[in-house]
């Protein structure tokens, strides 16, 4: 275990509490500024009780942040999950650093909060703080726990893509600082979500290649007939491209015994046309086994990976990280 982990031992598993928006208010600590809930919305409002036939509606945003400053690969991913329910709305944080070539926890948090019309925002948690600028917009998420700490900066925006489903996807130059140690990289923020019934997030991957090229890849759960589709955006040398007609195909697998299913370890991926090609292989993973009915139980978890994408007539190495998630 690296020196920084000896220092910044992961929180407990589950963090239950229920705190009402009131308390929320008040987890400002220091000269900055009290956390803001999801910063540009307006404030939050109570909903009236649910109707009868209440349809239950997952929000989910995610920070993933990526550096090749260090001597191996720097990646922090933090995603926030809001479930509503007819009593009120369950929120998640989760997050986990990489470093050194191994993963490692540093937030799990669970608790309900009251009914409201905009459940989609992010709140802070018991751990989590959301700072917000002066125009309101996010500025950075801070995690701190008695004298350890991590933040997330958010800086400069690179570039933001949508989909016709209305989710957003934003890469931001950022900083993360860890303990005392900072560092710079770039900062994938993706929004979306679905109804209680719908299938998970299935596999996203960020991809970067230095300033040359920053890849989104999203292979959600298969849809009867096409199980392999998937689509990218893509900046190569400040262009930005859509696929949204992308064939993504796991291409090795091996057996993960606590969920009593396989799980990849290579992925292929390319257009139509093969103007996008791209290979991908697992290195080091955090993989969680959910509670499941049968025998095959979900998982889900994160994966760096390493590999090539080619372009036209370029092949550029990547690193990055691969959201992974079996229902």
């Amino acid at each position: 275990m690296s020196r920084f982990f000896k220092l910044f031992s992961p929180t407990p598993r589950r963090i239950l509490a229920l705190a009402a928006s009131g308390i929320l208010a008040l987890m400002g600590c220091g000269s900055e500024p009290a956390p803001s809930e999801d910063p540009g919305a307006p404030p939050e409002e109570v909903a009236e009780a649910p109707a009868p036939d209440f349809d239950e509606e997952v929000y989910r945003r995610s920070f993933t942040f990526i550096t090749l400053e260090a001597d191996s690969v720097v990646a922090v991913p933090w995603f926030f999950q809001a479930r509503t329910h007819p009593e009120g709305v369950l929120r998640e944080i989760q997050g986990w650093v990489l470093r050194n070539g191994a993963w490692e926890p540093f937030v799990e948090e669970q608790r309900d909060s009251p009914p409201t019309r905009s459940p989609w925002r992010i709140l802070p948690g018991e751990n989590t703080r959301i700072i917000a600028g002066n125009d309101d917009g996010l500025e950075a998420l801070v995690f701190q726990e008695g004298g350890r700490q991590l933040r997330l900066g958010l800086a400069g925006l690179v570039t933001e893509w949508s989909s016709p489903q209305g989710e957003a996807f934003r890469i931001h130059r950022g900083r993360a600082t860890i303990l005392a140690e900072s560092m710079e990289g770039l900062i994938l923020d993706v929004q979306g979500g679905g109804t209680g019934g719908s299938p998970g997030p299935g596999d996203w991957a960020f991809l970067v290649s230095g300033d040359s090229l920053q890849v989104y890849l999203d292979h959600p759960p298969g849809r009867e007939g096409v199980p392999n589709a998937g689509r990218a955006w893509t900046r190569l040398d400040l262009v930005d491209s859509h696929w949204p007609d992308l064939t993504v195909e796991w291409t090795e697998t091996r057996p993960f015994e606590r969920a009593r299913r396989d799980v990849p370890s290579r992925w292929r991926f390319q257009t139509p046309g093969e103007d996008v090609v791209g290979e991908l292989e697992a290195g080091p993973s955090h993989l969680e086994v959910l509670e499941g009915e049968g025998p095959i139980l979900p998982v889900h978890g994160v994966v760096q990976v390493t590999g090539v994408v080619r372009m036209g007539d370029r092949e550029l190495p990547v690193v990055g990280l691969m959201r992974h998630g079996q229902s």
